[in-house]
């Protein structure tokens, strides 16, 4: 477990969806990321976070540089496990129904649902190159990522009562959310915001 004095846990509520904002060095722009939290254990709310990243460790110079990645967080830190980001924003999607327990998407025998398998099969970018710019060219990053990722889940029935324009419309929030977590850190008020859309 984590000292939280070093790094505070993020407050996630149990079975919910959120967006996840992590500064970056490019000034107004943000890594994006989901968290879907399932239940609650000693050390906080177990998240599952789920982006696209950069690969490292690449084998050759040929490997796509960028792919989709999942893991399990225990508990959600202000700052990332991964890569030591600092997380600016936690955006909670009301509109997002957990599935039941009997839900399975796999069609094994097991009832459980797999973000995973949703994600990548088929997998949200077909491509992913070994160069940034042919990437960003295209369209592929982990901003249109996660806003792909949550069309997936409104067709999936995960996410009701918003159609795909109020999908594409949460860019603009988030992006806003973004901005002004980013002039409190700017004036020393360094805290990860946590709020809902």
């Amino acid at each position: 477990m984590e000292d939280s004095s070093q790094n505070p846990i993020v407050p996630l509520e149990p079975n919910s969806l959120y967006i996840c904002l992590n500064q970056i060095l490019v000034p107004g722009r943000y890594h994006w990321a989901l968290y879907i939290t399932g239940g609650i254990s000693p050390s906080g709310t177990v998240a599952e976070r789920h982006e696209w990243c950069e690969v490292r460790n690449r084998s050759s110079k040929d490997d796509p540089v960028e792919a989709y990645m999942h893991y399990k967080v225990n508990p959600v830190g202000e700052i990332t496990e991964r890569d030591f980001q600092f997380t600016l924003a936690v955006i909670k999607i009301t509109a997002y129904v957990p599935p039941g327990p009997s839900a399975s998407n796999t069609g094994d025998s097991e009832s459980h649902f797999d973000f995973v398998d949703l994600f990548s099969n088929p997998p949200i970018f077909e491509e992913s190159y070994s160069n940034w710019m042919i990437n960003r060219k295209k369209g592929i990053n982990c901003r249109v990522w996660v806003l792909k990722a949550l069309e997936r889940l409104r067709l999936n029935g995960l996410i009701v009562s918003l159609e795909r324009e109020d999908i594409e419309a949460i860019e603009g929030k988030v992006t806003d959310v973004g901005h002004k977590a980013t002039e409190k850190v700017a004036s020393g008020e360094v805290k990860t915001v946590v709020t809902s859309l």
